[in-house]
């Protein structure tokens, strides 16, 4: 065979640009059937099922601008706002400005967010040190797909409220910026002899120590929040129920677990609105957790059993996460008695937010003012002192927590909250004002005379005043006293 013939029959070698264009390409399908394989049979299924497509991105924009940005809660949002909002172009003309500055805004916040929230400080400061070395030794180019990839993920959450669990998705993306930082050649911190081992990869293990730190804080606050409530009451549910039952809630995971119909919580302003609602759609069961309760706050008070509303039977009553499950009768629209009473309607509805929020010292304040009008001190003081255990560093809380142990005669509870409250601010005129009341309840006059003797033309309380007309005068302290009386003439207590 001559050289020319077996010449012939040596294989061409291919372009170098067709093999990577052919390798992209592979993988390229491979990313797209990976997405589909999912996608497509929970899609299939859930149009067998009734489901339908449904493209409301606009109403999450309008949301995030024109109701979540001024305290709006999203139930408020569709009950009023949402009509007005038929496509992307009427949010954006309603105030163009509004919306650009929104989205603005919000990829700035995402970003603090994520870096507070989703990975912690010290991880996200490695990652700002892994953009600046990846930039100096060229890591960031070599990975801009990953980087274009991650780019267009965050900018799809941009129009929507800030949420940890959606920004888990980028977590790979921004775990690989600290990677750079700490598997850069660059500040290397090479020991040994001729540098082989690297220091700096040792050091990773800082950052991430406090992310599994705050991890784990972050898992027990999740699993602490999980609707365990709705179990309970669905197992109830089940036994109670009876054929073509029906239930009201916000969410209707209880309806799923006990197997009846769930309705929609409807936008009710009152309790005859809410049974007219019940009976025209033939509902027996209400369901009323912490989600309706922020939702539908004029109904707070329904997380309260002790305030009997007629009509309505707790069949499931769970603890420390707050639900109800009611049974609906026919007298269930018929104002309960102590509505008539405004304490006692506030002591409801700080009972069930209480339920809720515990921990919120203005709200435990409240409730022990209630008390404290109530006659009830021993649960006014108790409430008042958990609400200075709660915020033992602010001293507003601490003086509110006195007013309301002098309200009850606890002087020496008071005594002691305003002398921490003017240790944490000297200057406040109020929190002086009360320690003098305090050190007097006590018995200690001479101090009390000392302490209010500096702020005499700064109170505007008359009875506060005429106290300290009285102390002064017993005191002998005359000037004081003038000083007082025309304080008290100045502010009205005197003809």
């Amino acid at each position: 065979m001559s050289a020319r013939r077996r010449a012939c029959r040596v294989p061409q070698p291919t372009p170098l640009a067709a093999a990577p264009r052919r390798h992209r390409a592979r993988e390229a399908l491979a990313f797209a059937a990976g997405f589909f394989a999912p996608v497509v049979p929970w899609v299939l299924y859930s149009l067998a099922h009734g489901g339908a497509f449904s493209f409301q991105l606009h109403h999450n924009i309008a949301y995030e601008v024109f109701a979540r940005a001024k305290g709006i809660p999203w139930d408020t949002y569709q009950n009023e706002l949402q009509p007005q909002f038929k496509s992307l172009m009427d949010v954006i003309r309603r105030d163009p400005g509004a919306v650009f500055g929104r989205m603005l805004f919000n990829v700035g916040d995402h970003m603090r967010l994520d870096a507070r929230s989703v990975l912690g400080w010290p991880v996200a400061m490695a990652g700002i040190l892994g953009v600046v070395l990846g930039a100096r030794d060229g890591t960031l180019r070599r990975l801009w797909p990953l980087g274009v990839a991650g780019a267009l993920l965050f900018l799809t959450l941009v129009p929507t409220f800030h949420s940890e669990r959606y920004s888990v998705a980028l977590v790979p993306v921004y775990a690989t910026l600290p990677a750079i930082a700490f598997g850069s050649p660059l500040l290397a911190l090479a020991l040994g002899r001729q540098g082989r081992f690297w220091l700096k990869p040792a050091l990773a293990a800082i950052p991430l120590g406090f992310a599994v730190r705050q991890s784990v804080a972050v898992q027990a606050r999740v699993i602490d929040q999980l609707p365990v409530e709705v179990l309970e009451c669905a197992a109830t549910l089940r036994e109670l129920k009876r054929p073509g039952d029906r239930l009201i809630a916000r969410k209707w995971h209880v309806a799923f677990h006990a197997g009846v119909e769930g309705l929609p919580f409807p936008f009710a302003d009152s309790l005859p609105d809410l049974a007219r609602y019940a009976r025209e759609n033939h509902v027996r069961w209400l369901y009323f957790s912490w989600p309706e309760a922020e939702t539908r706050p004029k109904f707070y008070h329904l997380l309260d059993t002790t305030g009997v509303v007629p009509g309505l039977t707790p069949r499931r009553v769970t603890f420390p996460h707050p639900a109800v499950l009611y049974e609906i009768g026919p007298d269930f629209g018929r104002i309960p008695a102590w509505f008539a009473n405004d304490t006692l309607k506030a002591l409801h509805s700080l009972h069930a937010r209480l339920l809720v929020e515990g921990d919120d010292p203005k709200i435990l304040l409240a409730y022990a003012t209630v008390l404290g009008l109530r006659g009830d001190a021993r649960q006014a003081r108790a409430a008042a002192l958990q609400a200075a255990r709660v915020a033992p560093g602010n001293p507003e809380v601490l003086a509110g927590a006195a007013r309301i142990a002098l309200g009850v005669h606890d002087g020496a509870t008071a005594l002691a909250l305003l002398q921490h409250a003017a240790a944490i601010a000297p200057g406040e005129t109020s929190i002086r004002l009360g320690l003098g009341l305090a050190q007097q309840a006590t018995g200690r006059d001479a101090a009390a005379a000392a302490t209010w003797r500096p702020v005499i033309e700064a109170c505007s309380e008359p009875e506060i005043l005429v106290e300290m007309v009285r102390l002064f005068h017993a005191a002998g302290d005359r000037e004081a006293e003038q000083r007082a009386m025309a304080q008290l003439r100045a502010v009205g207590g005197l003809p």
